[in-house]
């Protein structure tokens, strides 16, 4: 026993240095803060194993540590991930105990959970569960004597854990955890007179798994610019940074329009440094956007433009990678694309491209906002 948990307490150990070394790569953008965003509307299954130790009294005048001690414990877990913060399932955990009064000894606690995840859009994403279910303990009885098998409600559990999420799909990390129990039944034996609440505490390592699903701006239409190769020693040139154009001028908080669309559709903007944009990381629209983008849309359909190309850029500020700024740009200008296509705007009318952080001016949340937006010009 004392070997099986020693392995289990080099592994947590292993998962939590190599998320230290990891963090401590780069000061800037390290590996932990590469943005992995995490799936919705997926199938989550978690697997895992650790330490376990009961703890408090089973019933008036037996302590648990007489009855059973420590030992390892293996949980599997089904759930629907409802999208990248919050989770919904059903876990089951077998334990084999060390038996204090009876040849062996083990446990099944089983029940319902919901989990929400603290930063589901990094690498390593910090989470909390909170669930409740029903707890066995059977012990082998010595000799000729009888198996007891005690059980009773799991009246709540709580778990917390961090993921290090290696894909949007898999992450692997340590969890702690423990649950108050109140045994109330025992077989033979029948009602137990004076149950005491006791908890069973848990330490080790799980892997999660989510299964279908889609993750934020995976289906959006875009193509990551791929990263120039650097030889040893030899920087690799980097693209040049073009300004912002000058003709585009705010038409809502996350978008800016050319002044020849502008002019063509008749919408009345003020300039790009006035109009505030998207939020930190995000690339979801808002509802002043969708009343400029109904315009917009209208006049390519039916208006002065119709039948008129459009180039819409996505935008990032400075801070993250490269690649995430691209990628980001790119799920921006593939909510526009989506919501104009929705609106009768032929697809391939509409030509989306990423500069992500490449023309980036800010400095500071105030100049960051600017720098965030998709900017809608007339295709050339």
């Amino acid at each position: 026993m004392k070997s099986n948990f020693g392995v289990t307490a080099a592994s947590v150990a292993l998962a939590v240095s190599a998320a230290a070394n990891a963090s401590a790569q780069e000061s800037t953008q390290s590996y932990l803060e590469d943005h992995v965003m995490a799936p919705r509307n997926a199938l989550e299954l978690t697997v895992g194993t650790g330490y376990t130790q009961g703890l408090g009294m089973l019933e008036r005048g037996v302590n648990m540590p007489a009855v059973v001690q420590a030992g390892i414990a293996a949980d599997v877990g089904v759930g629907y991930r409802l999208d990248p913060r919050w989770s919904i399932g059903a876990t089951l955990q077998y334990q084999e105990l060390q038996a204090q009064r009876a040849e062996g000894a083990r446990g099944i606690a089983t029940g319902l959970q919901i989990a929400y995840h603290v930063n589901p859009m990094t690498r390593l994403d910090p989470w909390i569960q909170l669930g409740t279910g029903y707890r066995l303990l059977w012990e082998e009885g010595n000799g000729a004597g009888p198996n007891l098998l005690t059980h009773g409600f799991e009246l709540a559990r709580l778990t917390v854990g961090v993921d290090l999420r290696a894909t949007p799909q898999l992450a692997l990390g340590p969890i702690l955890g423990a649950d108050l129990n109140l045994p109330l039944w025992q077989n033979p034996g029948g009602t137990i007179e004076e149950p005491r609440i006791n908890t069973f505490v848990y330490a080790g390592v799980q892997g999660r798994f989510d299964i279908g699903g889609e993750t934020r701006g995976a289906t959006e239409a875009a193509e990551l610019r791929p990263t120039p190769y650097e030889p040893p020693g030899i920087a690799a040139p980097q693209p040049t940074a073009l300004p912002p154009p000058e003709d585009a001028n705010p038409a809502s908080p996350s978008i800016a329009v050319s002044q020849d669309i502008a002019r063509e559709c008749g919408l009345d903007l003020d300039n790009v440094e006035k109009a505030p944009k998207f939020a930190f990381d995000e690339s979801d629209l808002l509802p002043a956007d969708l009343r400029i983008l109904e315009e917009i849309a209208a006049c390519l359909t039916t208006g002065p433009l119709k039948g008129k190309g459009l180039r819409l850029v996505g935008r990032a500020d400075a801070r993250g990678s490269s690649e995430y700024n691209m990628s980001l740009g790119a799920r921006r200008a593939g909510a526009v694309a989506a919501f104009l296509n929705g609106r009768g705007v032929d697809a391939t009318l509409l030509d989306q491209t990423s500069r992500g952080k490449l023309d980036a001016t800010g400095h500071d949340e105030t100049t960051w906002v600017v720098d965030r937006r998709v900017d809608i010009q007339l295709s050339r």
